[in-house]
């Protein structure tokens, strides 16, 4: 179990780093804005074949509104290539033998290449198998994907009889889980700065949370968050009800996030940074909620390699984020789909 540190700082120290927070905020949020708000949405319609219209009434009512789906068929059908050229790979991860162990020696090698492979692939540990169809399905349509890996430790309070009779019982807190957990970071929750190259040398990156009040109470319960900080957001949520990326999200699933108290969202922005300290250059990393100024958390980063990782499908020029299938075969799809749709309409013309 990792034990963070958490860095000190003076009022004057504090109200600074909070500033430098606020304007790499901005900048990046303002840097990636037209990615996130306008393209990735263009680019989700254009996968999900979704026409411009519902109902075409040119050239007359109810006219043929078909959108071949070509850039998800190639998208779906890359990705499952890839997908299937990682996971058949045996064993996950090649084991080197150290040292002299005689005849027992490839027995043990084989053994532990085989659990790696397991806890690889178990859903209760790494769940690579998830992590990896979540990850390359956005390398694929979109250019670019990030995977995060902290170092996650989960407790859960289990009841113990106290053993006096009466039915009592203490509570005992238990490590359910203790290790690396990755996940990919979902590609408008990813802040890095545009002409950023390579991710591990990005001296800003930040990965924006979308917290419950639950979440809150949990990380105010076990001191990972500081409680003054968490009493100061709890009356500004970020929304009370989903964004519309995602009401349009639940609507092709036919559900619905009821807004009011329980739907309420904080969106607590997990800063990684390189920092000045007193004339020390030190790799932090920083919780903060930018609505209301608020520092919840920031310790020393404790990873001795970057825990972010990254891939692109086709590099783009001078900037990290790339060019994703989606984005390539657009003008494939809208062409096809227009012919298709004037055939259709020449043959009840005709009919």
């Amino acid at each position: 179990m990792l034990t963070p540190i958490h860095i000190k700082f003076s009022a004057t120290a504090e109200t600074q780093f909070r500033y430098y927070l606020k304007e790499n905020l901005r900048s990046v949020i303002n840097g990636l804005k037209d990615l996130h708000e306008t393209r990735l949405p263009l680019w989700r319609r254009i996968y999900d074949a979704q026409p411009l219209e519902t109902v075409r009434h040119f050239p007359f009512e109810n006219a043929s509104n078909l959108v071949v789906p070509i850039a998800s068929i190639h998208s779906d059908t890359l990705q499952a290539r890839i997908s299937a050229a990682v996971f058949k790979l045996r064993p996950l991860w090649a084991l080197q033998i150290g040292g002299d162990f005689g005849d027992e020696g490839e027995a043990l090698r084989s053994s532990a290449e085989n659990y790696l492979t397991d806890m690889a692939l178990e859903p209760e540990q790494l769940d690579l198998y998830r992590v990896y169809r979540d990850f390359l399905g956005d390398v694929v349509k979109y250019g670019t994907s990030v995977i995060k890996s902290p170092w996650e430790t989960l407790t859960e309070a289990m009841a113990v009889p106290a053993g006096d009779g009466n039915g009592s019982y203490n509570l005992v807190d238990e490590i359910v889980f203790d290790g690396p957990r990755p996940e990919k970071i979902a590609f408008e929750d990813l802040f890095i700065p545009p002409q950023t190259t390579v991710l591990s040398r990005a001296p800003f990156k930040a990965h924006r949370r979308r917290l419950s009040y639950t979440d809150l109470m949990i990380r105010k319960q076990r001191g990972i968050y500081d409680k003054l900080g968490i009493q100061a957001i709890l009356g500004a949520p970020d929304r009370t009800g989903p964004t519309a990326p995602q009401k349009e999200q639940e609507a092709k699933a036919g559900t619905t996030t009821i807004q009011g108290e329980i739907a309420r969202e904080w969106d607590i922005y997990e800063c990684w940074c390189i920092y000045d300290d007193g004339g020390h250059t030190v790799r932090l990393i920083a919780t903060y909620h930018a609505l209301t100024d608020t520092l919840l958390r920031t310790i020393f980063s404790f990873f001795p390699d970057d825990p972010w990782v990254g891939a692109r499908l086709f590099p783009r020029d001078g900037m990290y984020f790339g060019y994703g299938l989606v984005e390539k075969l657009s003008s494939f799809q809208e062409e096809i789909s227009k012919q298709h749709n004037e055939r259709h309409d020449a043959q009840t013309v005709a009919n």
